[in-house]
């Protein structure tokens, strides 16, 4: 399967007609997060229906910049990945939207995103798509060299070991790691031009990955 990755579209959406070729030649388009900026339903609307024109199986969550009336377009349309598990094409998806508190309420933002995790079938390969990058990958260092991501997401993926745990928010860290059974990959921020595909076999393989800017 032939997946085009698509994060941090901002609402600038001259990239989407860009990559037409890319988007009709993949099986599927993932988007994780910020598809406006603070925008909702209207906003929301016009970046995904660009989308449709050249591939209509999207998967999406919502960012720190998607108003909660973006999320609901996504569910209306059916594509949210938000705190639930979808399966497709055999594989396993689950995903949660914005940015999650590391301490405090933290455990309790993320619960419902863990219990959707716990629903996976383990026969099924699985991937993560969040906002926010789990800690301590390439996929989550700023410009200084700090880590930016979730500790608790992180956490978790390392006891799911998904084969990809698929994020955005770090406009910055684009590009990929392997660490155990899990890549970890940032398309970049399509606001800025970037995106990125993923060739991945039934069992879970991957066959590669690329990062392109226009």
């Amino acid at each position: 399967m032939k997946i085009l990755l698509l994060s941090d579209i901002h609402s600038q959406i001259d990239l989407i007609a860009n990559i037409c070729e890319d988007l009709s030649h993949s099986e599927l388009v993932i988007i994780s997060g910020d598809i406006t900026n603070f925008g909702g339903k209207a906003q929301t609307r016009e970046v995904i229906e660009l989308i449709e024109k050249y591939n209509s199986n999207i998967l999406a969550v919502g960012g720190n910049c998607d108003l909660k009336e973006s999320i609901m377009y996504l569910e209306s349309k059916n594509i949210s990945l938000h705190n639930k598990l979808v399966s497709k094409d055999g594989f396993n998806f689950v995903g949660t939207s914005g940015v999650l508190p590391e301490v405090d309420n933290g455990a309790a933002k993320i619960e419902h995103f863990k219990n959707s995790l716990n629903l996976a079938d383990k026969d099924k390969p699985l991937i993560v798509v969040t906002h926010q990058p789990a800690y301590a990958t390439k996929t989550d260092m700023s410009y200084s060299g700090a880590h930016c991501g979730n500790k608790l997401l992180r956490q978790l993926i390392d006891q799911k070991e998904p084969i990809l745990a698929i994020s955005g928010h770090i406009h910055e860290a684009v590009g990929y790691e392997k660490i155990g059974k899990t890549t970890f990959v940032n398309p970049g921020p399509a606001c800025n031009g970037y995106y990125a595909t993923v060739d991945i076999l039934a069992s879970g393989e991957i066959l590669s990955i690329e990062h392109y800017r226009i």
